[in-house]
């Protein structure tokens, strides 16, 4: 398996009859040949929920799923869960959007990644300022045995939310 897709935040939320929860690609429609091909795959860690019209609406019904998914993306059962699936696919690159890019970084405290990985590439990445680099992680950046790259939109409404909502600027 060449790429392992991580999600964000809310791919299992279906918003009432406007918004359908994602399908198997998770919201990495770019990636819909190579999930065809068995050349990328997802790793599925969302809470699937339907939402009604008011429920849809209602941003405290939205913070707290949101929570949940963090509590979710930083649990040793989802850390577990990855591993397994990082054994399974042996990827090149993980790709991690949002929230997940918060879950890798959590498993990189307590876990190593498979030397199949080259790449790690986090787009808009919820990863907090204060989370350390594990040394491992740290000495194969440095010798270039693992790439990472952090893309992001300095301008994008939901990472400035994220400084309101937690307290902390995040990496992204």
């Amino acid at each position: 398996m060449k790429y392992l897709l991580i999600h964000g935040y809310g791919v299992g939320l279906q918003y009432s009859f406007f918004k359908q929860a994602e399908g198997v690609n998770a919201g990495f429609g770019a990636f819909d040949e190579l999930i065809e091909q068995k050349q990328a795959s997802v790793f599925r860690w969302d809470i699937p929920r339907k939402l009604n019209l008011f429920e849809s609406i209602n941003p405290i019904i939205n913070l707290r799923h949101y929570r949940k998914e963090v509590t979710k993306a930083q649990d040793k059962a989802t850390h577990q869960a990855l591993e397994q699936e990082l054994d399974t696919q042996q990827p090149e690159i993980i790709v991690c959007h949002s929230t997940g890019s918060l879950l890798l970084y959590s498993y990189l405290q307590e876990y190593i990644l498979p030397q199949s990985v080259k790449r790690i590439v986090f787009i808009q990445s919820n990863i907090p300022r204060t989370m350390s680099t594990p040394q491992y992680l740290e000495n194969a950046l440095n010798n270039k045995s693992i790439t990472m790259i952090n893309m992001y939109c300095c301008w994008d409404q939901v990472l400035w939310s994220l400084v309101l909502l937690e307290g902390s600027i995040s990496l992204g």
